[in-house]
């Protein structure tokens, strides 16, 4: 099939933003250009990676191929993203569960068990004083706190790649983190060899499409020693702390025997394993252990709450 008759029969099948896109290349490629030329025009929609892929599928006459090893990169990337995802959930979504709770007692049970040991004549102690006094700071501050977490969300978001990177060199995050970026690192630089492009330029565009700055000056500093002359294995010594000792060792092995692109995606396929088994362990002991708390502090508070009354009971008289 043509190519431009391709991009029609898409452009009927996709929504409103791809039918522009489709529209724009099928425009440029009316006007003579190439379809890695017309892609580059819209840059905003088609990363460094893709066009450069799609330039060398074009230039083999292996379009095809490139298109097919885009997709699968694409398809594969989205699944690691969405398991990221799902395994963040659920501790998320107990902790502002408990949150919630621990709120709707402080703010609306709480004050009516106070009122009702006031009628009692029983005098708060301890942790319900503590409770009750923290119960009067969000009543008569509660604004203002609200007003000071929206104020901090709005200047998170305004800073989120600062804020991000925070979050991400937490020391309990970082190691997941750069396996992610190993794992991203290892699947773009195999596509782009596939697609027939050098080594050195393979790794500066793999570079490029790494947001994290750390992690990209290791790969900057082990591409400018390969431009050098320098073998692989010594180049490789700059990125310790950024690749995994496997990956290294892969690609050592692969630039020996001619076979990198096929040992870089089987590095990529076992850091992903390790990277989910790690997930999963971290889940499952996250998890547990977030549960515990959560009922270890519902059972303090019930316990303060109820000790008063206890007390009052102890103290009449028997009959």
């Amino acid at each position: 099939m043509p190519l431009l008759k391709g991009l029609e029969l898409v452009h009927g099948r996709v929504k409103k933003k791809l039918q522009a896109v489709c529209a724009g290349i099928m425009y440029f490629l009316r006007s003579g250009k190439s379809l890695a030329e017309a892609m580059q025009v819209n840059e905003k929609f088609f990363p460094p990676l893709a066009v450069a892929i799609i330039s060398a599928g074009e230039e083999s006459g292996h379009l095809q191929e490139a298109l097919a090893q885009l997709e699968d990169y694409y398809s594969r990337q989205e699944q690691l993203q969405s398991f990221l995802i799902k395994s963040a959930l659920y501790p998320i979504f107990l902790l502002a569960l408990s949150f919630s709770v621990l709120l709707f007692f402080l703010l609306y049970i709480l004050p009516q068990l106070a009122a009702a040991y006031t009628a009692m004549n029983v005098k708060p102690q301890g942790i319900l004083a503590f409770l009750l006094t923290v119960n009067l700071f969000l009543r008569s501050f509660g604004f203002w706190i609200i007003a000071a977490i929206v104020f901090f969300i709005a200047l998170a978001m305004g800073k989120k790649k600062k804020f991000y990177r925070k979050l991400l060199y937490l020391p309990l995050v970082k190691k997941y983190y750069f396996l992610m970026l190993e794992i991203r690192f290892c699947k773009i630089t195999a596509l782009l060899l596939h697609s027939g492009i050098s080594i050195t330029k393979a790794i500066a565009l793999a570079t490029a499409s790494v947001e994290d700055e750390n992690f990209a000056k290791g790969l900057m500093l082990f591409n400018s020693r390969l431009n050098r002359g320098t073998d692989v294995n010594s180049a490789l010594e700059g990125c310790k702390g950024f690749l995994s000792k496997l990956t290294g060792e892969f690609i050592v092995m692969g630039a020996a025997t001619g076979y990198l692109p096929q040992l870089l995606e089987e590095a990529a396929e076992i850091a992903a394993v390790d990277l989910r088994d790690k997930l999963e362990k971290f889940k499952e002991l996250f998890t547990p252990l977030l549960l515990i708390f959560a009922a270890v502090v519902i059972a303090v508070i019930l316990c303060a709450v109820v000790e008063p009354l206890f007390s009052m009971l102890n103290a009449l008289p028997e009959q």
